[in-house]
């Protein structure tokens, strides 16, 4: 067997590549999940919706020219807080894009000129949420446990083989 340096930098740079991803979407997750849960103790004002739409996003893969469409519900509103009246945008915290449906069973909830109870950070009140749980957590979390899996075996065969080969 012929020992190949190469085979151990592949094992390197599959570990570094697929486990930073995992590692990253792991953080991620924990990330959006821990500020959501901060959301839950933040005060809550009344609110008006002054948009409710659905955004389209094309996408275009560039190896084989296939289009990707996700849709995005896009939610404005109006609060007052600590005496001054802000314009919040953010429904949770997380990817909130997703297939056509399930954006608008979102925007559903938030009809224009609907009343609605915003939640923002009474240190900085221009911050806010209308939701306190985490969009897409399980998934970045599961993702990222895959990927995480995935470059530790692929990484440490690859560099197992290498050793091996030196034998």
């Amino acid at each position: 067997m012929e020992n190949s340096p190469g085979v151990l930098i592949i094992g390197l740079i599959t570990l570094a590549a697929f486990g930073g991803l995992g590692a990253f979407l792991i953080m991620l997750e924990r990330r959006n999940r821990k500020k959501a849960d901060q959301t839950k103790t933040w005060p809550a004002a009344d609110g008006t919706i002054v948009e409710s739409d659905v955004k389209e996003h094309i996408s275009m893969e560039d190896m084989d020219g296939i289009a990707s469409t996700t849709y995005e519900p896009v939610v404005k509103y109006t609060y007052t807080a600590a005496g001054q009246t802000y314009t919040g945008g953010r429904i949770n915290y997380g990817p909130n894009q997703s297939d056509s449906g399930t954006a608008r069973k979102t925007i559903s909830r938030y009809p224009l000129g609907s009343t609605v109870s915003v939640r923002y950070d009474p240190q900085n009140p221009a911050e806010a949420v209308l939701e306190t749980n985490a969009a897409g957590s399980k998934l970045f979390m599961i993702i990222g446990i895959m990927f995480l899996v995935l470059g530790v075996c692929l990484g440490c065969g690859m560099m197992a083989y290498w050793l091996v080969s030196l034998l």
